[in-house]
């Protein structure tokens, strides 16, 4: 069962994320709201994939906080946001993440993304 951390602090779109990835089959890690709680999550139990608010509230952004996971942790990552303006995906590229989803998501949708991106980074690092 792979371990997710989900790391949004919009509080309705949290909870129908948890439902769908309880529903998935997924092991929840955490739910963090901001850039603090993330990390501390991350250096608590590593997940296998992290889904995260583009847009999240805190001292820095989604994206931000998605370059900081990848350098440390080397996890993929799931982009989640309603902003699809050029800047915002300009960003989500340059963090290397392994893909872009917008509202609003469908419960499939969420579960083939995650064992994308998940077996697309075990490729990437070598790892079977």
């Amino acid at each position: 069962m792979r371990k997710i951390l989900l790391i949004e602090d919009e509080e309705i779109v949290s909870s129908i994320l948890e439902m769908f990835l309880q529903k998935l089959g997924y092991n929840l890690i955490g739910v963090a709201k901001d850039d603090r709680d993330a990390i501390s999550l991350c250096n608590k139990e590593i997940p296998d994939v992290v889904v995260i608010d583009a847009n999240i509230n805190g001292s820095m952004n989604g994206v931000e906080l998605a370059k900081i996971i990848e350098t440390n942790w080397q996890l993929p990552i799931i982009f989640l946001t309603n902003d699809i303006k050029e800047q915002t995906t300009q960003r989500a590229k340059l963090s290397n993440s392994h893909l872009y989803l917008t509202n609003p998501i469908e419960k499939k949708e969420l579960g083939f993304s995650i064992e994308l991106a998940y077996y697309k980074n075990k490729s990437k690092l070598g790892i079977k």
